[in-house]
């Protein structure tokens, strides 16, 4: 997940990770080598993915729709409108197809974070702007 900047110390603001309270470090790395320790990170996901924070998983190729089916039983919508189309304005090249092509949606790092920076202020501001 990446982090956000907090505005304060609310209930609002507080996240958990396996019981204790995450504060200002939210970005973690996680290495599981069973379905439990895993499941334990799937509230944490939701909950970042629902903030409009992102997440990347690298997942054995044999275990992606595993991973996936988790992510879906857990109510993680990985097909959101927003979630795609920050994919295509992060990433100049895309494989659709099987082929490698520009992507025309693309937008460079730093207008790219300025837009995500308001955005994420502005959802900060008055919630029922959210998606």
């Amino acid at each position: 997940m990446m982090p956000r900047a907090r505005s304060d110390s609310s209930k609002e603001d507080s996240i958990r990770l396996a019981g204790p309270e995450l504060r200002d470090q939210r970005h973690i790395c996680g290495f599981f080598s069973d379905l439990e320790e895993y499941r334990v990170s799937l509230p944490f996901i939701k909950e970042g993915i629902g903030r409009g924070e992102k997440a990347s998983h690298v997942v054995n190729p044999k275990l992606r729709n595993e991973h996936l089916k988790q992510l879906d039983s857990f109510g993680v919508d990985l097909f959101r409108r927003d979630i795609i189309l920050d994919m295509l304005h992060s990433h100049p090249m895309i494989i659709i197809g099987g082929i490698l092509q520009k992507t025309p949606f693309f937008i460079s790092p730093g207008p790219f974070s300025r837009e995500l920076r308001e955005r994420r202020d502005s959802i900060h501001k008055d919630p029922a702007v959210a998606n």
